[in-house]
């Protein structure tokens, strides 16, 4: 029995695939991210990654780090769970980046943080637009 499909049935199949992979990937694309509020510590990544440093007493160095270029996150108080926090802005050459300018005062202390929530390839962040002591 033969089992093969015509040119024109091949065709048909391929801009099929190609109609539902543009629905799925506009439905995807327009998904509006969720707004969060997290509580918890303003942390340095490179230093909280490598060696757990946080703390009051870690914050002359976590304050060097962001300012140097490091990632800036959250640990979230109630879970340990780990968030990049995102400036409003996207930095631009030859001005301080604004996620340094907007987190740095906050840096080993405890805040609260609202903002949307974006999660990518597993890793989540928070593009922060509102922060303040908790």
């Amino acid at each position: 029995m033969n089992t093969m499909i015509g040119k024109s049935g091949l065709a048909f199949l391929v801009v099929l695939a190609v109609i539902v992979t543009g629905v799925v990937y506009l439905g995807a694309a327009t998904e509006k991210p969720k707004t969060v509020t997290v509580t918890g510590e303003v942390v340095d990544l490179h230093c909280y990654m490598h060696e757990g440093a946080k703390g009051a007493g870690h914050e002359s160095c976590a304050i060097m780090c962001a300012k140097g270029g490091e990632p800036i996150g959250l640990l979230q108080k109630k879970t340990n769970k780990v968030y990049l926090l995102l400036a409003p802005d996207h930095p631009t050459a030859g001005q301080e980046n604004p996620a340094v300018k907007l987190l740095v005062p906050f840096m080993a202390k405890q805040v609260t943080v609202k903002g949307e929530l974006l999660s990518r390839g597993g890793l989540n962040a928070i593009v922060v637009s509102k922060i303040g002591k908790a």
